[in-house]
Order: C-alpha cells, then structure tokens, then sequence
C-alpha cells in the first residue's frame, strides 16, 4: 500500500510539473550582443523659432450637481423587482 501511494504522488507530482511547465511564462533567451564599432557624428541643427500663436483660453467647467438616488427600503416578505417595476 505504501509503494502504491507514493507511486501516485510520484505520478501526480509528474502532472503538475507538467501543468506547471504548460502554462509557465516562455524561458527567455540572452544573446550576447556585439558592440557597434561604427561612429558617426552628429550635425547640431539650430531649432527654427515659429511665430506663437495665441493659446485658445479654455472654457471655465460648470459643476455638475449629482442627483442623489432616492432610498426605497423594502421588507423580507416583499419582492424587490416587484416593488421597482411600481416605482
């Protein structure tokens, strides 16, 4: 009986190292990448200055009142969608 248990947990502990490997995120793999031995060197460009236009001022929000829901309580011995169906 004893061999036979821990057959099946040997067995259950191959599923799950299956399961576990099915649904594991994928190995990553590292290349060693060489270095870029070509340099070029950069031309500085001086930015253009553009004419700003004028900034569209925004219009101020107005405050939005929430409505509050109304309260209906209903009793243990009253059905609920029967009582919002009447409201």
């Amino acid at each position: 009986m004893i061999h036979r248990t821990n057959q099946s947990y040997q067995a259950l502990a191959t599923q799950m190292g299956r399961i576990a490997y099915f649904f594991a995120p994928p190995q990553t793999v590292y290349q060693r990448m060489s270095q870029i031995q070509n340099i070029q060197h950069v031309q500085v460009v001086e930015p253009v200055v553009q004419r700003q236009q004028p900034m569209p001022q925004p219009q101020p929000i107005e405050p939005m009142l929430q409505a509050q829901p109304e309260v209906i309580l209903v009793n243990k011995n009253h059905d609920a969608d029967e009582v919002v169906r009447n409201i």
